[in-house]
């Protein structure tokens, strides 16, 4: 599935993606593209693609300034649901143990490597549970802001 040293995915032998993928050399007639419209230069290729053990995903390549930032994932062999009218979030909770599992089997429990880390989740903002393969290092978190008690009532702080 995923190159644990290089971060490489190779989809049904005809193509991989990398950290060093960039847009231009993706073949995009694999996929429909996006483009952002606000000038942030992102772009997203989509397509469909046997990844692990033949199980299809739909995959997004995203783009940033014309190189991978990351791929996304959601198995869809199976098909847990064909569409908004039939969503259910125990569906998607039940994808997301079948992208555990595939992270545990192809990876064991690390997440993190030299060329970028790896996730899955569930998000139920949007509805979906994905496996994602992020390409650069794991944003810091933010810290928890400061606050002081200065006179009983009034709380001062940053934030």
């Amino acid at each position: 599935m995923i190159g644990v040293r290089t971060g490489k995915l190779k989809f049904q032998k005809r193509f991989t993606l990398d950290p060093k993928s960039e847009e231009k050399d993706f073949d995009s007639s694999i996929g429909n593209p996006w483009d952002d419209k606000d000038g942030n230069h992102w772009r997203i290729i989509e397509f469909e693609g046997r990844l692990w053990k033949g199980n299809e995903f739909s995959i997004s390549a995203v783009f940033k300034n014309g190189s991978i930032d990351m791929v996304e994932m959601m198995q869809v062999s199976g098909r847990l649901g064909e569409g908004w009218d039939d969503f259910k979030e125990e569906s998607e909770l039940k994808r997301k143990k079948v992208h555990d599992a595939i992270l545990d089997e192809a990876l064991g429990e690390k997440r993190d490597f030299k060329w970028g880390y790896v996730d899955s989740n569930y998000d139920r903002r949007v509805g979906c549970a994905t496996l994602k393969v992020h390409y650069g290092k794991r944003p810091e978190p933010k810290p928890e802001p400061v606050v002081e008690n200065v006179q009983p009532g009034i709380i001062r702080g940053s934030f």
